[in-house]
């Protein structure tokens, strides 16, 4: 397997385990994908994950607090909501450059 985003880990924050398939075609291409569905567990991991450059992703079943508590942690990069309702408003997530 080869890792794309060397160097990466992927941390997915879901409460949907109905995305497997999803899961299992990332994990084709990123090899160090972590998924959690509580935001707790989520948190201790990136917390404890500071040797790693962490992609978060996570779905919008998760209000922003989530995102306000990890944004200023060096080893977050960036961070997806991850939405299906295209009309959903998002302009909070605007206070945040990752």
């Amino acid at each position: 397997m080869t890792n794309q985003f060397g160097g990466y880990v992927c941390v997915w924050l879901d409460k949907d385990a109905k995305r497997n398939q999803i899961y299992n075609e990332l994990r084709h291409v990123i090899s160090s994908l972590h998924i959690f569905d509580t935001s707790s567990k989520c948190d201790n991991y990136i917390r404890a994950s500071t040797k790693e450059n962490v992609v978060f992703v996570i779905s919008n079943t998760f209000n922003e607090s989530t995102i306000a508590r990890l944004h200023d942690l060096p080893q977050l990069v960036c961070c997806y909501v991850l939405c299906s309702n295209q009309s959903e408003d998002f302009t909070w997530a605007n206070q945040y450059s990752k």
